[in-house]
């Protein structure tokens, strides 16, 4: 391996930006070893995969003791780095690093458009190292039918095996035009979470919640207007998570993610009831410029208490979930109210291809298919609801430019089977910018 000191400035962005790595560019050279593996120790604010590729280092390469210091020299004049050292461990390149004590951070403004809140425009800010070894944010949206506040702040310490600890503060008002009623909810949950680089990332959090239903027209739904009030409890969660090296969207290699999140809500209360939810999506390029996507989601609530869920915990679909059908379109209705459901699950298939850069902009083409349903209430009023596990489906194509950085995401779609009072949607528009 050589280190072409040329095409310094020419790498990845780490930290926001507040760093630059030297790139490496890779020819053989004699007397060289491979490793097996690559195990990165120190680093707290920087990934080890944008070390990593930042520098070449890479398992399966051939490195000689001269690469092996540029490697060093390369992670030291980074700025982000005070000290580094490469060393061989048998078949694993063992790469020791500590960072220096940054404060990078960035404050943006956004404005973004989708088919189910319209346009919403975002301030946000985060700073690494805020305190030492902490991370904080804070994320502001407004539109016209939602609001939303969310802060995090996330401590993540420098022990092998450790467990690091975060506190998130959320806030979200929502009034839309197609409900009854008004959603407010305010919490704070403190949790602990550990990171395995095999396994995937584990949490769990004790929170207060208050969730209130308000707002409620006179003309709502008997089972709307019996619901509405407040709740204020403390509940539990526990999540998992892995996803690989890759982002799903990727042509370069399959790539995949999953997540399971379970809550238990309203602990000690008659409103308490568990909460299931898991998301997966998987990717296979089928050439250089074609991939097919799988993605599946689903949920299942739980009353654990006397009381029934209510229509702020069930579950809704529709919109960029379900293409075809509109937010919150689907599922068990009385009159003109979408009621949700205690379970739900959605699955498509996307198959994209590139077709190269449209008016200067990376452009992709797709076609989809997606099925899926929104079921069960604790009550139907008796039986004048049908909470059934109707099917339902949908096929449509895609169009998307890559703005700058920036997704600007079209669809057209088609129920292809449907129940009688579903909302359908043909149309979906969305994009996203910050500046």
């Amino acid at each position: 391996m050589h280190i072409d000191r040329k095409t310094k400035g020419a790498c990845v962005g780490l930290l926001g930006g507040a760093a630059l790595l030297s790139c490496a560019v890779i020819a053989p050279l004699a007397e060289a070893r491979s490793f097996d593996a690559v195990a990165v120790h120190g680093t707290r604010m920087v990934s080890d995969d944008q070390l990593k590729a930042s520098c070449g280092i890479a398992p399966g390469t051939d490195y000689s003791a001269d690469d092996l210091r540029q490697i060093e020299t390369c992670l030291k004049e980074s700025g982000v780095f005070s000290a580094a050292k490469v060393t061989a461990d048998g078949r694993t390149l063992v790469v020791d690093v500590q960072e220096k004590q940054l404060r990078p951070g960035r404050a943006s403004f956004g404005i973004a458009y989708d088919s189910e809140d319209g346009v919403v425009g975002s301030v946000f800010f985060e700073r690494y190292n805020l305190f030492p070894n902490t991370y904080g944010s804070i994320d502001m949206r407004l539109g016209a039918e939602s609001q939303s506040l969310e802060t995090n702040a996330y401590y993540s310490g420098d022990t092998p095996g450790r467990l690091d600890f975060g506190l998130d503060a959320a806030f979200l008002n929502t009034e839309y035009d197609d409900q009854s009623f008004g959603h407010r909810s305010a919490r704070i949950e403190g949790y602990l979470a550990h990171v395995d680089p095999v396994l995937g990332r584990f949490e769990g959090g004790l929170g207060y919640r208050r969730d209130s239903l308000e707002n409620v027209d006179s003309d709502a739904s008997a089972l709307i207007r019996a619901e509405e009030g407040s709740v204020v409890r403390p509940y539990l969660r526990f999540s998992y998570s892995v996803h690989s090296d890759e982002s799903v969207s990727t042509l370069a290699a399959p790539a995949y993610s999953f997540r399971f999140d379970q809550y238990f809500w309203n602990l000690s209360d008659e409103h308490a009831f568990a909460d299931s939810r898991v998301s997966a999506q998987s990717s296979v390029p089928l050439s250089p410029d074609t991939l097919v996507m799988f993605s599946f989601q689903g949920g299942a609530l739980s009353q654990q208490g006397s009381a029934a869920t209510r229509i702020v915990d069930r579950y809704q679909a529709g919109g960029a979930m379900f293409r075809g059908f509109a937010p919150r379109g689907i599922g068990p209705k009385d009159g003109k109210d979408f009621l949700g459901g205690n379970y739900y699950a959605v699955g498509s298939i996307d198959v994209q291809h590139s077709v190269g850069e449209v008016f200067h902009t990376p452009t992709r083409i797709g076609a989809f298919v997606s099925a899926g349903s929104v079921w069960g209430l604790n009550d139907t009023l008796g039986g004048m609801i049908d909470d059934g596990k109707n099917l339902r489906s949908s096929v449509g194509v895609t169009l998307t430019f890559d703005v700058h950085g920036s997704p600007l995401s079209i669809y057209l779609a088609k129920a292809t089977e449907k129940e009688k009072g579903d909302d359908t949607q043909s149309f979906g528009l969305s994009f996203s910018t910050r500046f």
